[in-house]
């Protein structure tokens, strides 16, 4: 991802962060990632009446950053995003 002050890359333990300081990593912490954590708060969900944070808005966001992503390098411009919305637990401050 690129962002005004840097980029951001997937590392296999966290984040690289490419800044004007040079690059450093940030350690995601241990535990399951991916399909199979999102697989596992679908199961909690249903067995035991948690809450899920990937839920339908959550999917859609996603959709439209991977469709973006794809119409962006097909078309070389910028693509404006619409369906962003702050997670479940965000606070809104």
């Amino acid at each position: 991802m690129s962002c005004d002050q840097g980029d951001i890359r997937q590392s296999p333990d966290g984040l690289l962060i490419y800044g004007d300081e040079g690059k450093k990593e940030v350690a995601l912490p241990p535990g399951k990632r991916g399909r199979e954590a999102e697989v596992e708060e679908l199961y909690q969900a249903i067995a035991n009446d948690r809450p899920v944070f990937h839920d339908g808005r959550w999917g859609e966001a996603t959709l439209e950053v991977c469709l973006a992503i794809l119409e962006s390098a097909k078309e070389s411009r910028e693509i404006f995003l619409s369906h962003q919305r702050p997670s479940a637990d965000d606070s809104g401050g």
